[in-house]
Order: C-alpha cells, then structure tokens, then sequence
C-alpha cells in the first residue's frame, strides 16, 4: 500500500490513478481486515480524483458552449444592426439586404435550437450530478480481530444512521437517541464481542447459523433508505466469525 497525499494523487495522470484503484482491489484480499480497510479508502480517494476530474472537464466544456452561443448571438445581433442601417438604399439593394435578413433570420432560428438543446443537456447533466452526489453507498464488512461490524461510506453524501439491529430478525430494532454521523469515506463500526462469545458457547462445533443486520440510514436529503444483509456465523478454529454474502438498499424505512 502506497503512500496517500494530495500532492502525490495531483501528479498522478488518469492511467495512473485506474492501475492505482486496481492495485488497491488485487491488494486488498490477501490483507488482513484492517488494512484491508485502509486500502479500500485509499481506492475510493483514487475514484473521488478521477471523478473530481471529469466533473471539471464538464464543467469546462459547457462553459466554452456557452460562450461559444453567446458569440453566435451577438454577431446575429450585429448583422441584424447592420442591415437596419441598408434599409434607405435603392432597391436591388434593399432586395439583397430582405434576402440577407432572411438567411440571418433562419441562423438565429437555428441558433435559438442549437441554445435550447443545449440549455436541456446541461440542465440534464447538472440533474444527473446532483443525483449522484445524494447517491447512497455502503459498504459492511466484518472485522475479525476487534471483532465488529463496520460500515464504510464510499459515496459522497454525509450518511446519518438512525436505528439498527443484529441478530435474529425477531430482534427489535434499537432507536439511538440521536443519529450518529457517517461522512464520505468515513466509517462506523458496532461492537460483537459480546456476540461472539455467546456463539462460541452455543453454536456447535463445524455448523452455521444465519442471522441478520437491519439499518435505518438518511442522505442529506433527508431520504429515508433500509440496508440489510445476511450475516452468517461459521467456524474459523476456536472461534465464531461472520459472512456477509450479500447486502440489500431500498428507498424508506423497513421496520419488519
């Protein structure tokens, strides 16, 4: 795992931070938990550049259409004037100035298109941004040596979680007081080693049990969203450790 800083990620070229981001991932399976975590933080700083990046040259290419249209407007306006001062010549003149108005007429006609359909795909674009900005994601994953669950926010919205639970499914889901605070990138993490002893005491030797985690989470939007997993326990030696084959994200509150 490399050395991460700002000054080292502005020097990086896009080919660069791609074999960087793959790095991370062949790298990170063969780490143990928590450098495992490190490294995929430091993958998702790689993706937030190249991100960063594209979004800065959107943003340059539809300031250049933008003054580019503006151009094309203000030169019609000057042909426009131009023409308005012809009006008083004679009259094979004043044919060939109509003629020109009406070829300037149908260029600014198809100016007015060309400034619409731009106006419509920037508007669509900044949508689709906004979008991606209150995107909701969150990675769980299990660690073994503090033995805790942690919740990793690899996308861009600050994640507030509002309720949890873990365990069987009959389990009532636990209220906090307040909501606890998860920013990008940050991570937040519930303690099992109460959990795990039981297990070890109860679940026999070389058998499974599948449980269950539940979190009630908002977007800075204040939209509502449920994850849930499986969380399955095995054997691993002496002790029980967890799976979590797959995770699960929907709109609203799912209190079953």
């Amino acid at each position: 795992m490399q050395e991460v800083s700002l000054k080292r990620i502005d020097k990086l070229s896009k080919k660069e931070l791609r074999q960087a981001i793959e790095d991370c991932f062949e790298e990170a399976p063969e780490r143990d938990p928590v450098d495992r975590l490190a490294i995929l933080q430091e993958a998702q700083f790689y993706t937030q550049e190249l991100d960063r990046r594209h979004d800065s040259w959107i943003s340059i290419r539809d300031f250049l259409l933008e003054i580019a249209v503006l151009g094309l407007i203000s030169w019609e306006i000057h042909m426009g004037y131009q023409q308005q001062t012809h009006q008083d010549q004679a009259f094979e003149k004043e044919k060939v100035i109509w003629e020109h108005m009406d070829t300037s007429t149908k260029a600014t006609a198809d100016t007015m298109t060309a400034l619409k359909t731009t106006t419509e795909i920037m508007s669509d674009s900044l949508q689709k941004q906004v979008a991606l900005f209150y995107d909701v994601q969150i990675n769980v994953i299990y660690n073994e040596g503090p033995k805790k669950l942690t919740l990793i926010n690899t996308g861009r919205s600050n994640v507030t979680l509002w309720s949890q639970r873990v365990g069987e499914k009959t389990v009532p889901l636990v209220d906090y007081p307040k909501s606890d605070l998860i920013p990008p990138a940050g991570t937040y993490e519930i303690p099992l080693e109460e959990f795990v002893k039981i297990l070890n005491a109860t679940l026999p030797k070389d058998q499974m049990h599948n449980y269950e985690f539940t979190f009630l989470i908002k977007n800075e939007k204040q939209e509502r969203f449920t994850m849930d997993g499986d969380l399955i326990a095995v054997w691993r030696g002496d002790t029980v450790s967890f799976n979590i084959p797959s995770t699960r994200l929907v709109p609203g509150w799912n209190r079953n």
